[in-house]
C-alpha cells in the first residue's frame, strides 16, 4: 500500500503515453448527481492549472467521474501527486491507495499521496487568521466569541473526527476567541447540542466553521438548520441574531480561496 509521501516507480520500458512532467490529482469524495461539491473540486483543479506549477491538473472522485480507480489512465505525465480533497484520514483515505492501484497504468507511473488536506497545519493558520478576520469584521470582541469548528463525522469510522478536532486544538492554541469548540452533523456531539449543554458557550457571539471541503447543502443550509436558524441558503459569511447574540456562518474551508495554495505545498513537499 501506498504511503503519504512515498510511491512506486516501474522500471519497465513501455512507456505508452507516458511524458516527462508532473500531474497532480485532486481526490475528492464528490457528488453521485454531479453536484456543486464536484464542481468545487473541479474549479479548484482548474486554479491549479492555470498556476503553471503542474503540466496536468484533474480531480478525482469516490462519487463522480473521473473516478479513483480510471484517473491516472487518462493522464500523460509518468510523474504524479494525489492530494486528498478531504478533511481527515476516514474511510475513503483509507481506500484510496488500493483504488488508485486498480488503474491499468498505475505500474507505469511514479505516484505519490499526500496526506489529507484538512491535516495540514497551512489550513490550521489559514482558518485562524480567517477566524481572526471575521471577528473583525463584525466588530465582534475575542474575548467575548466562540469558534465552533463543525466537521461532518460519522459512526462508521473513528477517526474521521480527529481532523475536527486537532484544527479546534490549534485555532485555541493561537487563542483566536476565548472558546473553541468541535461538533458535528452526523457524530457525538452534535452541533445542535453544545448551546444547551453550555450556558457559558450559549452567552458568547459564534464564528462557525464549517469544516467541509463542499459547496453543497450540508454547509449552505443544513449547519444553519441545526442551530435553529433560517434554513434557507445565505451567501457566506452571513450573520444572523440569535435572541440578541451574533452567529456567523462562514464559508466551508474548501472555498477559501488560498486553498489552492496550501495543495500547491503540500504537493511540492511530497515531490521533493
Amino acid at each position: 500500500m501506498m504511503r503519504p509521501g512515498r510511491g512506486l516507480t516501474n522500471d519497465s520500458s513501455e512507456r505508452k503515453r507516458v511524458v516527462a512532467g508532473r500531474a497532480l490529482v485532486l481526490a475528492a469524495h464528490g457528488s453521485g448527481d454531479e453536484s456543486a461539491t464536484n464542481d468545487l473540486a473541479r474549479a479548484t483543479a482548474d486554479r491549479l492549472h492555470q498556476s503553471g506549477r503542474f503540466d496536468e491538473v484533474t480531480a478525482a472522485f469516490h462519487l463522480g467521474e473521473p473516478s479513483f480507480r480510471n484517473v491516472l489512465d487518462g493522464l500523460s505525465c509518468s510523474d504524479v501527486v494525489v492530494v486528498p480533497l478531504m478533511t481527515s484520514e476516514g474511510f475513503y483515505y483509507d481506500t484510496l491507495p488500493a483504488a488508485l492501484t486498480c488503474n491499468d497504468r498505475f505500474e507505469k507511473l511514479r505516484v505519490r499521496l499526500t496526506r489529507p488536506v484538512g491535516t495540514s497545519d497551512r489550513l490550521h493558520d489559514l482558518v485562524a487568521a480567517r477566524c481572526a478576520e471575521l471577528i473583525r469584521r463584525f466588530d465582534l470582541a475575542p474575548a467575548e466569541s466562540a469558534v465552533i469548528v463543525v466537521g461532518h463525522g460519522t459512526t462508521r469510522h473513528r477517526r474521521s473526527r480527529q481532523a475536527a478536532w486537532d484544527l479546534a486544538a490549534s485555532l485555541a492554541r493561537a487563542n483566536v476567541a476565548a472558546r473553541i469548540e468541535a461538533g458535528f452533523l452526523d457524530d457525538a456531539p452534535r452541533i445542535e447540542a453544545l448551546a444547551p449543554q453550555d450556558d457559558g458557550l450559549a452567552r458568547l457571539d459564534w464564528i462557525v466553521v464549517p469544516f467541509l471541503i463542499g459547496g453543497g447543502r450540508h454547509a449552505s443550509v443544513d449547519v444553519g438548520a441545526r442551530l435553529g436558524l433560517n434554513g434557507n441558503s445565505h451567501a457566506a459569511p452571513s450573520l444572523h441574531n440569535d435572541n440578541g447574540r451574533n452567529i456567523v456562518i462562514d464559508a466551508p474551508v474548501g472555498c477559501y480561496p488560498e486553498l489552492p495554495d496550501v495543495i500547491t505545498a503540500m504537493a511540492e513537499e511530497v515531490a521533493a
